[in-house]
């Protein structure tokens, strides 16, 4: 590029930058912009607090529900409008980890056994896989959970 093009080129462009035409096209698109994004933030703080209301409402009811049915020793209810409800109950266990650490310890497996003290599950499951250890050896450290789970849907 030539210096007299070199010049030109950047006339332009401080002309460009200076022209209060160009500046407020600028401005504007800026704002609506920020308009935009003003709006959305506001819709999603309503919605989020509309949704943190029900969910609050939800779970009151949830609990009501399970209530009765409990008191009333069913799983299954439909209503007079074809809802139907059904509560299951599902069995989660975990591990009692001081209690695991210190009988993995006592039984010389202490690959699982990290720095913290924690159980890594993964290498626990691989030296049981390879047979250096027996499930049932920590069968007194499993925590075991029930979890009431309520299913509601709209019968066909």
């Amino acid at each position: 590029m030539e210096k007299q093009e070199f010049i030109e080129k950047e006339t332009l462009n401080f002309k460009e930058q200076i022209d209060p035409e160009c500046i407020r096209q600028q401005n504007t698109e800026q704002q609506e912009k920020e308009l935009a994004l003003n709006t959305v933030i506001k819709d999603y703080f309503k919605n989020k607090e509309k949704l943190d209301y029900f969910k609050e409402i939800v779970d009151i009811d949830n609990k009501a529900v399970k209530a009765k049915m409990k008191e009333l020793n069913i799983q299954n209810f439909e209503t007079d409008n074809g809802l139907a409800a059904k509560i299951t109950v599902q069995n989660r266990d975990s591990l009692d980890e001081e209690k695991a650490i210190e009988k993995l310890k006592n039984l010389g497996i202490t690959l699982p056994i990290k720095t913290k003290e924690y159980i890594d599950m993964e290498e626990l499951e691989n030296q049981i896989y390879l047979g250096n250890l027996n499930a049932n050896e920590l069968i007194d450290c499993q925590i075991k959970k029930s979890v009431t789970v309520l299913n509601v849907k709209e019968n066909k």
